[in-house]
């Protein structure tokens, strides 16, 4: 190794270094939600790196190219939007070159006229925008990693298909210094599809400062039952949870159910329930803030998660941080968790099980110590996953160092 070399990777290991982050979602102006734990992702980062964000989408309300440059709690999101075409056979083709422009034009913004440049890039979700990683490291010798957060390798809801998609996909991920899934059944499922790579690497969605922050459990009349929910039944089978509990409302009454949450399915959900005459059992709380729904974890005996699949599942992480006991599926991050100190494993679909596992949960709440849970729930901090990408970082830029001389 040269001594110049040396020099630079002296100066690497003291600089802060420069990592871009590029993903398929991001919170925007239309959906406050969309990719939110990307952004939390890129927070935790920025606890440790210097991060910008490139977020390129289409816009259908405007007629030229935009970009908006802001600080978000210590990340530079630099949002490039571009616009669709009102001619419906032009759409894809249009949407396809604009998506193109778009990047050029925020590489020339952020190269250019901010005088950045990254050390690494952050892919989060395939495919395409880990095609610009791929270009750029080509062009620019900088090295990416890629996070992976799509349920779509899921045999539950497979949409990975198409020979162009997936040999496109599988060319990224080898070029890749690592590859970051949210959960060991994503990390396998992906591999099993032929996403290969050497160096592949669970790091889990964050979990917000105040979860971490301990309140006492009040005293109520009832034992209560929490659900938190984006209401999309295909995946989350809400409704399955509300058949266990009419089916546990005929062994006993000591027990009531908050669900909290919004979403697509909401309206049709809460007609059930009507249905099966649970008005009075079962509490619909609505949208909450995130600090409201580590309030509700706080205030609850323990937390059902019936989904038929997850490629993480951040509810179940928010649950062991609080110290909440959990019954859940086998699904994204809980075969990683749940024991037999912290909760129940139930079948996907199983609504018999369910029923059977709550009411034995109801009757041994008292065997689930929440001071346990919490002292041996996952590192999902800010600061500890910052830190799990530094490392990371480090390694994917020492490698192409080492590989330029």
């Amino acid at each position: 190794m040269s001594s110049s070399v040396v020099s630079e990777v002296i100066i690497f290991i003291f600089k802060q270094m420069n990592v871009l982050f590029l993903s398929k979602w991001y919170p925007n102006k239309y959906d406050a939600m969309a990719g939110l734990f990307v952004r939390k992702h890129a927070q935790a980062a920025a606890r440790v790196c210097d991060v910008t964000v490139m977020y390129v989408f289409t816009d259908p309300r405007i007629r030229v190219f935009e970009i908006n440059d802001e600080y978000v709690d210590g990340v530079r999101e630099i949002t490039v939007l571009y616009p669709s075409s009102p001619i419906s056979w032009l759409h894809s083709l249009s949407s396809l070159v604009n998506f193109i422009i778009s990047y050029y034009k925020g590489f020339q913004y952020l190269f250019k006229q901010l005088k950045w440049r990254p050390d690494v890039i952050h892919v989060n979700v395939l495919t395409r925008h880990g095609v610009i990683a791929y270009l750029i490291k080509k062009l620019y010798r900088i090295p990416y990693v890629i996070t992976e957060h799509w349920s779509r390798y899921l045999s539950e809801n497979f949409d990975y298909k198409g020979i162009v998609k997936r040999r496109c996909t599988e060319l990224i991920a080898r070029n890749a210094y690592c590859i970051m899934p949210v959960s060991q059944i994503l990390a396998d499922r992906m591999q099993q599809l032929g996403v290969k790579n050497n160096n592949y690497q669970v790091v889990t969605n964050v979990v917000d400062d105040y979860f971490f922050i301990k309140q006492p459990l009040r005293e109520y009349p009832k034992k209560r039952i929490l659900h938190i929910s984006c209401f999309d039944d295909k995946a989350k089978n809400v409704c399955g949870i509300l058949r266990s509990i009419e089916s546990l409302s005929h062994r006993r009454s000591d027990f009531e159910v908050f669900i909290v949450g919004t979403g697509p399915d909401f309206s049709m959900v809460t007609h059930y329930a009507d249905e099966l005459h649970l008005n009075g059992l079962v509490n619909f709380i609505g949208e909450q803030t995130p600090q409201e729904v580590s309030d509700w974890f706080y205030q609850s005996n323990f937390f059902v998660f019936f989904s038929n699949y997850e490629t993480a599942g951040v509810v179940l992480l928010e649950s062991l941080t609080t110290g909440t006991p959990v019954i859940t599926t086998p699904v994204g991050v809980a075969p990683m968790y749940i024991n037999n100190t912290n909760g129940i494993l139930v079948e996907i679909g199983n609504e018999q099980n369910l029923t059977d596992k709550m009411d034995f949960m109801l009757d041994h709440l008292q065997e689930f110590d929440s001071d346990i849970i919490r002292k041996d729930a996952p590192l999902c901090s800010y600061e500890a996953v910052g830190l799990q990408f530094k490392t990371i970082y480090e390694g994917a830029q020492l490698t192409a160092k080492v590989k330029s001389v």
